[in-house]
């Protein structure tokens, strides 16, 4: 996945790197491809009161780089104010709603980047899983072989059924690349609509209000938008009531995005063929959650991207990019909207 050149500003000489992350992160080894000359980590930690401490405290006044493995909203706002020169945070992660907060936002001399496109190919195998699971009606034959039961029936093809992208980023145009193969018919919603226009996988695109439009249309609904104050419950009881009743949900993005009780009743009633869920509005999703116990619904506890090596890959994109920091030379990486959420 190539990204456009970016610079993140003048010339660093050195960066000096904090990492929030656990002592133990298997992934830290990827680090080691850091410039010898021009680069050190400072300081390891995972909780404020690692930071808390003497040596903490000096490498937070020092430091100019963040690298974010696990760090959330409430650590990232505490330890922002004790770095002052911070220029660079880069999150492991592609989706940074759980780590933006307003200072880091509002903060124009700090650039903010992600993973975005490092897992899209596995998220895009995941809904293409999605889509034969409930084409060839898979629980049928695990059932029936359960119980050793010979039973021929006729299954459907995706071929000639329409795909339904909400959020038609990376995640969602890789994911697109894929069903087009399969003789799906592609429609798609971003908020800028202009920008895919013409893009050669995508049959038609809609803008920002018309979620409804693009879901009324689809056999398959794939949710997979960056979840931001503009995006929350994009996918609500409304735009839900104008689904096919045999659409299956495919859900990858953020489980805020869509009313999770107004599918979840809808997927009761009948008036959803199915879902298959890797995000959800709590999670871990509670015991006591409904979906649990559907069987129209193919439940996964949000690992749909969780190749074995996409950590790995992620911090040696870090890596990779810090030389070209340190010299203010272009990089290969996506850097964030802070103000849009992604």
């Amino acid at each position: 996945m190539g990204y456009p050149s970016c610079r993140l500003g003048s010339a660093a000489g050195q960066a000096s790197i904090i990492v929030v992350a656990e002592a133990d992160d298997p992934t830290l080894v990827e680090l080691e491809r850091l410039p010898k000359d021009s680069s050190e980590v400072l300081f390891r930690g995972s909780t404020i009161e690692e930071f808390s401490t003497p040596e903490g405290k000096r490498a937070l006044a020092e430091a100019n780089v963040l690298l974010n493995c696990i760090g959330t909203k409430d650590l990232l706002s505490q330890l922002f104010p004790l770095a002052p020169k911070l220029a660079w945070v880069h999150s492991r992660l592609v989706g940074v709603d759980a780590a933006l907060f307003p200072a880091l936002v509002e903060a124009d001399h700090v650039s903010l980047t992600n993973a975005r496109g490092l897992f899209a190919s596995a998220l895009a195998e995941h809904v293409v899983l999605s889509c034969l699971y409930f084409a060839k009606d898979v629980d049928r034959w695990k059932r029936n072989q359960k119980c050793r039961k010979w039973e021929r029936y006729h299954v459907a093809e995706v071929s000639r059924t329409t795909l339904g992208i909400i959020g038609y980023g990376d995640i969602g145009r890789a994911a697109a690349v894929k069903a087009k193969a399969m003789g799906m018919k592609i429609i798609a919603q971003r908020r800028r609509p202009e920008l895919s226009i013409g893009d050669g996988i995508a049959d038609q695109v809609f803008g920002a209000g018309q979620v409804g439009d693009v879901i009324a249309q689809s056999d398959y609904i794939l949710v997979a938008a960056a979840l931001t104050p503009a995006t929350m419950g994009m996918v609500g009881a409304e735009e839900l009531s104008r689904a096919k009743p045999h659409a299956v949900i495919i859900s990858i993005g953020r489980g805020p995005l869509i009313d999770e009780v107004a599918m979840t009743q809808m997927l009761q009633d009948g008036r959803l063929r199915g879902a298959a869920l890797d995000v959800f509005t709590t999670e871990p999703l509670p015991t006591d959650s409904p979906l649990w116990g559907l069987e129209n619904v193919l439940l996964s506890p949000h690992n749909a991207d969780l190749a074995a090596h996409y950590l790995s890959d992620s911090v040696r994109k870090f890596a990779e990019n810090v030389d070209n920091f340190v010299k203010g030379d272009e990089m290969s990486i996506h850097v964030v909207n802070k103000k849009a959420g992604y």
